[in-house]
């Protein structure tokens, strides 16, 4: 999402997985960095989903700094 910071896309994306309450839905939030390519940047949205289906089902993970990719 353009212009919008790691931490509103994942208050938005919280949001989102609590919209439907029979389907559980998780989701993995990352920001762009300088020099990203469309795999590096997939790739950390993907590690970042797994840590949050990990956390619990319904949930919403921001990658950081200190998670691996």
């Amino acid at each position: 999402m353009p212009g919008v910071s790691g931490p509103e896309a994942l208050a938005l994306a919280r949001r989102l997985c609590g919209l439907v309450p029979d389907v559980s839905v998780s989701v993995g939030v990352t920001e762009r960095r300088a020099g990203d390519t469309a795999a590096r940047l997939m790739r950390r949205a993907d590690l970042t989903l797994h840590q949050g289906k990990v956390d619990g089902r319904g949930a919403a993970a921001l990658h950081t700094e200190t998670a691996t990719a």
